[in-house]
């Protein structure tokens, strides 16, 4: 991959005139919330349809989308807003600034409120979910279970249904209740069952056994794999069956950053009845409660054959895994068609290196792959257009090499690259091989550039790389890579730069390829953090006519 930076940000670019004050909360917003002792940032998508308002919530720090909103209201630049399916209803209430570029006021929970900011930031991107196809009759139903993520494991509830419109779930996550997390993706594969909850950034999966009673598998969440469990509530004559314990009906926070019910006293005095749209679960503090004696301090159980997932493959095996993915990552380019497609990049910033992030800018390019070659042509900034200009006149920090160079790079036997069994990992309901994987410096085709050519004060370094690849076991094909850039120079102006990327099948001409879906780059310089994320979308196949219409809503297809 060729990295080159013109100038990184060292201050918020502000965003101006993307959407009229008019248009009310509709669009983009970035912000935080004050949770006492740190920011918790969000990203908020607000739009009005012809049924009315819709809206979903991010927060990238827990690599989180998806949260949908309800009882959206806007009225005289006041405004309301309610995340869908949390305990309790958690609330946002705010005034719209005259000039329509900032969204400021309270979210509360339980009683407790915590200023929040927002700027607009673009277009609204609502992630409205998607159907799913429809589930075998054994997987539907109640099912309860337990999550051991943590010292205090967490009851799981899920709810799962086939409709007119396919496979439907919603997970509820503590003792609380709730309507339930919507659960983006659910997938069957035999007597297997594949879930993504993209709300809370999360993938699992369970196999059922052979009296319809137990699914048992792992839960994924934030790097970290459990053993999960899920025990059907109700069988089929509708008498109860042995579940998982259930946790004490106490009064609990439920702790939006990172979306786990947590133990606590709740409100010391009662409160007066609220309005629906108000009533909410509280926020932790900067310091969680200690957990009262009456829970029980459960250890996660040991783990059986069905709860694991497969030993880990012979030297042999091994060897055949990485000999079928170097054969696909170095003719990976060959296979692919001529095409063009909308790249989406949205930059950020961190100078204070705590993860808060900040939306700096977003730039919209045309990427056309033609003989095996890559063109950028930026289209527009912030939703402006920009005529003839190109990333290297754009300041900030910009990548570029993610079909197939990052890949060949890795593979290529010129590249020297050693690797070694990790572990096995489930990547959107899928078995993955995952190796680690280092390249020399002296043989390494990585560079790094700051600077602009344009005011002749570029700087460049060729470095070494180490990192993760992930194999998919049955296609044998490279899904993600994680690559962190190893021998940079104390006195190069970039301290450390790390890159992720994931492929997944998206159709160009009515066939599907395995093509770049999301690209993150993440760097250092001095205290300074940046970060940009690449989606790839809207894939055509390249002909001397092809046109991209860049005001189209389809999204990238589910890997």
């Amino acid at each position: 991959m060729r990295i080159s930076t013109s100038r990184i940000l060292f201050a918020t670019l502000l965003i101006a005139g993307v959407l009229p004050a008019e248009d009310g909360p509709r669009g983009h917003w970035t912000g935080k919330i004050n949770v006492p002792g740190r920011a918790l940032a969000v990203e908020i998508d607000i739009d009005q349809t012809a049924g009315g308002w819709v809206g979903s919530m991010a927060m990238p720090a827990k690599m989180a989308s998806g949260l949908p909103l309800e009882a959206i209201g806007y009225t005289n630049g006041k405004w309301t807003f309610r995340i869908k399916g949390l305990p309790n209803e958690p609330t946002f209430s705010g005034t719209l600034s005259a000039d329509g570029l900032t969204l400021a006021g309270d979210f509360t929970q339980g009683g407790e409120s915590f200023a929040f900011e927002l700027s607009r930031a673009g277009q609204a991107r609502v992630e409205a979910m998607k159907s799913s196809p429809p589930v075998a009759r054994q997987f539907l139903g109640t099912w309860e279970g337990t999550i051991f993520l943590t010292n205090r494991p967490l009851r799981a509830v899920l709810k799962m249904a086939n409709d007119a419109g396919g496979a439907s779930a919603v997970l509820v996550i503590g003792s609380q209740g709730g309507a339930g997390i919507p659960v983006a993706s659910i997938v069957q594969q035999d007597e297997i069952l594949m879930l993504s909850i993209k709300a809370i950034g999360a993938d699992c999966w369970g196999e059922i056994n052979a009296d319809g009673t137990e699914m048992n598998g792992r839960w994924m969440e934030g790097g970290k794999e459990s053993p999960l469990k899920f025990r059907r509530s109700v069988d089929e004559t509708g008498k109860e069956t042995a579940g998982p314990p259930h946790e004490p009906k106490t009064s609990q926070r439920f702790d939006l950053a990172t979306l786990e019910a947590l133990p606590g006293e709740g409100p010391k005095t009662a409160a007066a009845p609220k309005e629906p749209a108000a009533e909410s679960a509280a926020l932790p503090p900067a310091v969680p409660p200690a957990v009262p004696p009456a829970v029980p301090n459960v250890q996660p159980p040991a783990p059986k054959p069905a709860d694991v997932l497969p030993p880990t493959p012979s030297s042999e095996e091994q060897a055949k895994v990485l000999d079928a993915a170097r054969d696909y990552a170095i003719n990976y380019t060959r296979r692919l068609p001529d095409f063009i497609c909308l790249e989406e990049t949205r930059r950020y910033s961190d100078p204070s290196g705590r993860q808060a992030w900040v939306l700096a800018d977003v730039l919209t390019a045309r990427l056309s792959y033609f003989n095996r070659k890559e063109d950028y042509k930026l289209v527009s900034q912030n939703g402006r257009a920009v005529k003839g200009a190109s990333y290297a006149s754009v300041e900030g920090v910009s990548s570029s090499g993610d079909f197939g160079t990052l890949m060949s790079a890795i593979f290529d036997p010129a590249s020297h690259a050693s690797f070694a069994w990790k572990r096995w990992a489930m990547l959107h309901g899928r078995r993955m091989h995952v190796f680690s994987y280092r390249v020399p410096l002296e043989f390494s085709k990585y560079t790094i550039e700051f600077g602009s050519e344009l005011e002749h004060d570029l700087q460049k370094i060729r470095v070494g790389s180490r990192g993760s690849v992930f194999v998919d076991q049955e296609l044998n094909t490279v899904v993600r890579i994680e690559q962190e850039a190893l021998g940079i120079q104390p006195s190069f102006p970039i301290q450390h730069s790390e890159a992720t990327l994931e492929y997944g099948f998206a159709k160009i001409g009515g066939s599907e390829f395995f093509l770049p879906l999301v690209a993150t780059l993440r760097m250092r310089s001095g205290g300074l953090w940046t970060k940009n994320v690449k989606e790839f979308r809207l894939y055509r196949r390249f002909s001397a006519d092809a046109v991209i219409k860049f005001d189209e809503q389809e999204q990238p297809p589910p890997p």
